[in-house]
C-alpha cells in the first residue's frame, strides 16, 4: 500500500465530500486531455491535475453522495469501474489541496485570517498590475495626472464620486475627471470607499480594520466609525475580512488619495459590496449577512449625525464585454455602441439618484453586459443625501487584441450644504 493510500484508508466510507468552487483549465493534448484545478479565491496555491473521469467524479462531489454512491454513479454514467481506494485517494488529494469544504480548509482559512489580522498593515503587493513601476510610483502618478483639465464648475460640496477600479492606464480618462473634481474642494477627513469583491469568500458586504499600506505611506481605518456602523447594523461585517487582502478595487483609490491628499491626512472606511442582481437582490445570501440597503441606510444615518467631512466613493466599473468575457461575437463598433446605450440607461438612473431604477434595469436585462459593481453603486446612491449628480466622463477601455472591453464612468455628487 502506498503512503497516499495509507493516509486515505481511514476516510469514513459514509463521508460525503463537497468540492469548493474551483477554476478549471484544459492541459495536455487533444487526444489525452488533463484538467488543472485551481482555487479562484487564491486561498490555496495548489494545482491539481485530473483525468476527464476524475474531473467528472469531482464535479459529482456535492456534499450529498458517499464514496459508494460516487462509485455507482461512475459505473452508471461513465461505464467505468473505480475502486473505493482510488476514490479515497482522490478525496485525500483534493482535501490536501484545500479544494474540499471541511475541517482541513476551515483550519487553514482561520490560520490565514489570524495572520492577516495580526499583521501591522494590509500591504499593497501588485504595483505593476495597476500600471505603475514599483520604484517610481509617485512619479508615475504625477505623469498620468500632469495635464488635468478643469471639471465643470462645482454646484456645491462634493459628497460622493463614482470612478473606475480599472488599472490606471485603461481607466485614466475617468480617473482624471474624478480626481480633478475632488481637488476643487477642501480635502475630506474621512473617505468611505465602496469596492467590489471580485474573488473573495464572502457573499455579503465585508469590511476590514487593517490599515492600508502602499509605497506612498499608511492610511488608517476609522475604527471608531466602523464600530458604530456595525453596532447600528446589529452585526459584524468583518467575518471574512481576509477578502480584502488581495482585492484591488479599494487600494486603487487609496494610492491616489495618498498621492493627492497625503497618506496620513484622511481616514478610511473600506467596504466590499456584493452583487444586487441575483435572486435575493440586496438581501443577504448568508445567515450572517446584512441587507445592503440596510447597510447603506445605516451609513447614511451615521454620516448625517457625524461632523467629520466625509467623501463616499464607489470604486466601480460598468460593462465587461467581448469574447474574453464570454460573448459569442467579436467586438465591433456597432456592438460597442449598443453597450454605450445600455450604460447610458444605467447612468440615467444614477444621475436621477434612483437606486431602485438602477437595480431594476440590471435585473430586467439579467445584467447582460456584466456590470461588476452594482452593489457599490447601489450602496452609494442609498447612503448619500439628496445631491445633484453630474456625469464627468464615460469611457470604453477596449483591448482589441484580447477582444475585451471594460467601460467606466466618473460621476460627481454635490450637495448645497
Amino acid at each position: 500500500m502506498s503512503h497516499q493510500e495509507s493516509l486515505s484508508a481511514d476516510l469514513d466510507p459514509t463521508a460525503t465530500p463537497r468540492l469548493r468552487p474551483v477554476d478549471v483549465q484544459v492541459d495536455g493534448q487533444p487526444d489525452d486531455p488533463r484538467y488543472v484545478l485551481t482555487d479562484p479565491l487564491r486561498i490555496s496555491q495548489a494545482m491539481v491535475t485530473l483525468s476527464p473521469a476524475a474531473l467528472q467524479i469531482a464535479a459529482w462531489m456535492d456534499g450529498t453522495r458517499t464514496l459508494e454512491q460516487l462509485q455507482q454513479l461512475t459505473r452508471q454514467e461513465l461505464d467505468y469501474h473505480v475502486e473505493l481506494s482510488q476514490l479515497r485517494n482522490l478525496v485525500h488529494q483534493l482535501d490536501l489541496a484545500l479544494m474540499l469544504e471541511g475541517p482541513t480548509f476551515e483550519n487553514y482559512y482561520v490560520e490565514l485570517l489570524t495572520r492577516y489580522r495580526s499583521a501591522p498593515t494590509r500591504r499593497m503587493d501588485n504595483i505593476e498590475g495597476l500600471g505603475l513601476h514599483p520604484d517610481h510610483v509617485a512619479e508615475g502618478i504625477g505623469q498620468m495626472f500632469s495635464n488635468l483639465e478643469p471639471p465643470p464648475p462645482a454646484t456645491g460640496r462634493l459628497r460622493g464620486l463614482i470612478l473606475p477600479h480599472l488599472d490606471y492606464p485603461r481607466g485614466l480618462p475617468c480617473y482624471q475627471k474624478a480626481y480633478s473634481r475632488l481637488l476643487l474642494d477642501p480635502p475630506p477627513q474621512r473617505v468611505v470607499i465602496l469596492g467590489t469583491n471580485h474573488c473573495g469568500r464572502s457573499l455579503e458586504a465585508v469590511s476590514t480594520i487593517q490599515a492600508f499600506e502602499t509605497p506612498l505611506g499608511i492610511s488608517r481605518v476609522d475604527a471608531e466609525f466602523l464600530t458604530r456602523l456595525e453596532s447600528t447594523c446589529g452585526l459584524s461585517i468583518r467575518t471574512y475580512e481576509l477578502d480584502h487582502q488581495r482585492e484591488h478595487s479599494i487600494e486603487l483609490q487609496v494610492l491616489l488619495l495618498q498621492h493627492f491628499l497625503g497618506a496620513d491626512r484622511f481616514q478610511l472606511v473600506p467596504i466590499l459590496c456584493p452583487d444586487i442582481c441575483g435572486p435575493t437582490g440586496s438581501q443577504p445570501r448568508q445567515v450572517s449577512g446584512i441587507d445592503l440597503l440596510h447597510l447603506a441606510q445605516a451609513l447614511r444615518e451615521l454620516l448625517e449625525q457625524d461632523g467629520l467631512k466625509t467623501l463616499v466613493m464607489a470604486s466601480a466599473d460598468f460593462s465587461h464585454v467581448g469574447r474574453f468575457f464570454g460573448d459569442e461575437t467579436a467586438l465591433h463598433p456597432e456592438f460597442l455602441e449598443q453597450v454605450r446605450l445600455a450604460d447610458e440607461q444605467l447612468l440615467g438612473a444614477i444621475i436621477n439618484h434612483n437606486a431602485d431604477d438602477f437595480q431594476q434595469r440590471l435585473i430586467e436585462r439579467q445584467n447582460h453586459t456584466r456590470v461588476c459593481s452594482s452593489g457599490s453603486i447601489f450602496t452609494l446612491l442609498n447612503a448619500l443625501p439628496a445631491t445633484t449628480a453630474t456625469l464627468l466622463a464615460y469611457h470604453q477601455a477596449v483591448t482589441w487584441e484580447a477582444d475585451n472591453c471594460v467601460t467606466c464612468a466618473a460621476v460627481a455628487f454635490e450637495a448645497s450644504t
